[in-house]
């Protein structure tokens, strides 16, 4: 879609906006298209999309289409404001361990590249803000032929959605505001502030539950303690750069970790594994936070720098000062002993801003916005930048505002399960208040993941007519069976199978002795109840895997099949997966 690079000026020339229609994958119950809004600002929509296989249309896309576009200056969207004077740059200081001070300069140094290289391709970076971006979304809607339609805003998503909610009320039949906050909101003063109420939340929660703090009875000493260790003494590791493989080695240091803990309060499945990711880093052992990191920096590679600070600049840092902004960290203690321990962070937007050097938007932009339009707002209670008091104030200036807290959850809400899908489909279906007593009945503290220790197995019947071992307390993997899993992201996960035809040696051959660059460690053979296991250990992507397989006894047609028993988890977990789980489960899995 071509739009006026400025709606004020025709001779400004034009924006190509990227945009994707997905039709409904089921019976349409609606005409009413949904427009997906992606937050950041300047997060790549369409590419994500085409990463994650679509995953975050499936709630919404069953039974209506769904419009996604790259908003301007992002992704496929031209001209692109990406930085990659930036990201490479980030690959080269993740190895090292500078002055706070040093780091920022350097940063400033390639985003003021950026800024020239694009001022030079002709673009004027003043030009993207969330009004522009407003514009051009009811621009799409006529052009698609809509009269109304349905916005899902998601983060900063939520605040293009007001935006288009008080600019071009007409055209918006109903809206779903997830992880909202709103435009008057002094967005820059109050991270600290939210940052240490979730923090504080993840300490008080863990202490209130006989698991958590059984295991970590002084979790925010412990945290004190790896961030104090980790400052004195980075531990060197490795980390996933992008998705194609790309391993970068790292230098993890006591402000890295911490704000690395501040990011995974986001991801409502990793929140019961940091306790652990705490403890181990307090120990000298940033396995655990390396995996964070890798998530870290795969995430960057889908957002526009450029158009970040275009639209943060003209949008926010305008309404803000360093005296608000110091007001909120000297009221946060926790933020200003690990994530603001150099004190730079009140100065950091104004030295960026000021560099980026872009027109600040009107000041309408920093006022409520007010409608009547049917509104759900969505909240996680651990979400570390958009917390529920947030959405609450957004809901306070709609009069026809719905809004909904779900505990134990980071944030955004859209894949949090059949209860937020049901929560949201019947609203845009045209329920105002929707029935949200699932939440109570589905939502209620972190499930928090105890050490891996000693573990309880069970003998439990499987389709492959023999025992596998069910480690108490683990899930089932639906559809899988002898498949077990500790934690989605923490694991490790127990897989216990029976191969028709296969031997020992083809499968070592063939599954293992393939992998390029692997090395695999064998173990001593291991006899249990007649069977002699062979047993391996291999690492890849920083994942280990400890297989053993077995010849199974020939059937009475003289066939042959394997018996194999893998765990997969992380190599300082290795004691505990060959020990506590592997070598335990080979005494049940085959028994009859």
């Amino acid at each position: 879609m071509t739009v006026p690079a400025d709606y004020d000026d025709p001779a400004a020339g034009t924006f190509e906006i990227a945009v994707a229609v997905f039709p409904a994958t089921g019976e349409r119950t609606s005409d009413v298209p949904v427009i997906y809004l992606e937050g950041g600002p300047g997060g790549n929509a369409l590419e994500g999309l085409e990463v994650s296989g679509g995953v975050i249309l499936g709630p919404l896309n069953e039974n209506r289409d769904v419009v996604v576009l790259d908003q301007r200056g992002v992704g496929f969207s031209q001209p692109e404001f990406g930085c990659p004077e930036t990201r490479e740059l980030t690959r080269e200081l993740i190895s090292q361990t500078l002055p706070l001070t040093e780091e920022n300069e350097r940063y400033l140094d390639a985003l003021q590249r950026c800024r020239d290289r694009l001022v030079e391709e002709g673009i004027d970076l003043s030009l993207v803000n969330s009004a522009a971006n407003a514009a051009d979304v009811d621009r799409l809607r006529t052009a698609l032929g809509h009269e109304q339609w349905d916005l899902y805003g998601s983060s900063y998503g939520t605040r293009l959605a007001q935006n288009v909610m008080r600019d071009f009320p007409h055209g918006v039949r109903r809206v779903v505001l997830d992880s909202a906050y709103p435009l008057e909101l002094d967005l820059h003063a109050s991270i600290p502030a939210s940052s240490e109420r979730a923090f504080r939340l993840m300490l008080d929660s863990c202490a209130a539950d006989s698991t958590c703090s059984e295991h970590y009875p002084d979790l925010e000493g412990t945290l004190l303690e790896a961030f104090d260790r980790l400052t004195a003494s980075p531990e060197p590791g490795a980390a996933s750069f992008d998705l194609d493989g790309d391993v970068v080695d790292t230098l993890m240091t006591g402000g890295r970790l911490a704000w690395l803990v501040f990011e995974a309060l986001y991801q409502t499945s990793v929140i019961p594994w940091l306790p652990e990711i705490i403890s181990e880093a307090a120990k000298g052992n940033v396995e655990p936070a390396n995996l964070m990191l890798s998530n870290s920096l795969i995430n960057d590679a889908f957002a526009s720098v450029g158009m970040y600070f275009s639209t943060q600049c003209s949008d926010e840092t305008p309404f803000t000062s360093q005296e608000a902004i110091a007001a909120s960290i000297a009221a946060s203690p926790l933020f200003a002993r690990i994530q603001d321990s150099e004190g730079t962070y009140a100065q950091d937007a104004f030295d960026t801003c000021a560099l980026w050097d872009v027109q600040p938007s009107p000041l309408v932009e920093s006022e409520p916005v007010r409608s009547d339009i049917p509104t759900l707002i969505l909240a996680g209670e651990f979400d570390p930048i958009t917390p529920p008091s947030h959405g609450m104030a957004v809901a306070a200036n709609l009069s026809n505002a719905t809004f909904v807290e779900f505990p134990a959850v980071g944030h955004g809400i859209l894949l949090e399960g059949d209860c937020a899908k049901s929560i949201i489909l019947a609203f845009l279906d045209g329920e105002d208040a929707p029935d949200t007593s699932c939440v109570a009945e589905e939502f209620s503290s972190p499930a928090w993941v105890a050490p891996l220790g000693e573990i309880t197995l069970t003998p439990v019947d499987s389709p492959f007519g023999v025992k596998v071992a069910e480690p108490q307390g683990w899930e089932p993997i639906e559809n899988q069976p002898g498949r077990f899993l500790r934690h989605e992201i923490a694991g490790p996960v127990l897989i216990q199978t029976v191969i028709p035809g296969a031997t020992v040696d083809q499968f070592m051959a063939q599954q293992i002795g393939s992998i390029p660059g692997i090395e695999p460690e064998e173990l001593d053979t291991v006899s249990v109840r007649g069977l002699d296991w062979r047993v391996v250990l291999i690492e890849i992507d920083g994942r280990l895997q400890a297989i053993a397989a077995a010849q199974a006894p020939a059937s009475d047609t003289g066939a042959t099949s394997l018996f194999l028993a893998a765990v997969i988890g992380f190599p300082y977990q290795r004691e505990a997966i060959l020990n506590g789980l592997l070598l335990p489960a080979l005494d049940v899995f085959g028994s009859q």
